[in-house]
């Protein structure tokens, strides 16, 4: 994009370097006083109010995944890889684990379900991704049907 070429006119770019440990570490204290306590909470709320919760982890481009990119998508992740922290996508896919245990764990005991969105397009060989979460509306067409075909069943299973 234009903008990232101007504001580094005359400058030289030094990408930072996360500390993937320190920064997993600091992902699991602050999950449990931030977002999983949002999710708990949420999930509770939607129970009392008779509606059972559905909560997801979306897909990023970052992610390991079966989808073979296609052009478009490679040219994302080279951008990322030249402007994004230099061990980004390392810290990304190890944080995935952790962030979907803590996301079930939170959803079971609260009585909501949870599905994992990271991997939905294998075998799509059309641009899913416009940036690094965004998603073409062909990607946002192979997400509903993922998406549906992970809660269908439990919605059937519901009214029995």
């Amino acid at each position: 994009p234009i903008w990232l070429y101007a504001k580094g006119v005359g400058r030289t770019h030094v990408r930072k370097r996360i500390d993937v440990e320190l920064a997993l570490k600091a992902l699991k204290a602050n999950a449990k006083m931030n977002f999983v306590k949002m999710v708990e909470r949420n999930s509770l709320i939607l129970k009392h109010e008779g509606v059972t919760g559905v909560f997801t982890v979306q897909p990023e481009i970052v992610f390991q995944q079966r989808k073979s990119f296609t052009k478009m998508e490679n040219d994302i992740m080279q951008e990322m890889k030249a402007h994004w922290q230099e061990n980004f996508d390392e810290y990304k896919n190890r944080a995935r684990p952790i962030v979907i245990e803590l996301m079930k764990r939170a959803t079971s005991l609260s009585g909501s379900y949870f599905v994992d969105l990271t991997d939905p397009f294998n075998g799509m060989s059309e641009d899913a991704y416009t940036d690094y979460c965004h998603l073409t509306p062909m990607g946002n067409k192979r997400l509903a049907e993922f998406l549906a075909g992970s809660i269908l069943p439990l919605i059937e299973a519901q009214r029995s």
